[in-house]
């Protein structure tokens, strides 16, 4: 296991859909037909904003991630690869 490798993979992974958000967040603010949604959204600023689009955006992400190739979830997800998590060995 190449842990320095599984360390950026996790960050990237969590990043990203982070950038996802906030983009989204942005596009609802500026796209006219959204201007509904950012009318009742506008009273929670934007990084409760941001927040709130990317507790929604994150697991459709990880769901969209298992039916899309691998080029397609690395554009969603930052890498397609999961990072690889082994327990630590035990003390004496």
């Amino acid at each position: 296991m190449d842990t320095l490798n599984d360390k950026v993979v996790a960050w990237l992974r969590t990043v990203w859909p982070i950038a996802w958000a906030a983009l989204i967040a942005w596009l609802v603010t500026r796209i006219p037909v959204l201007a509904p949604v950012a009318g009742w959204l506008d009273g929670l600023g934007d990084q409760v904003l941001t927040l709130v689009i990317g507790a929604a955006v994150y697991p459709l992400l990880r769901w969209l991630e298992s039916k899309v190739p691998s080029w397609l979830s690395r554009i969603l997800m930052g890498s397609a690869k999961q990072p690889t998590y082994v327990p630590p060995a035990a003390g004496p």
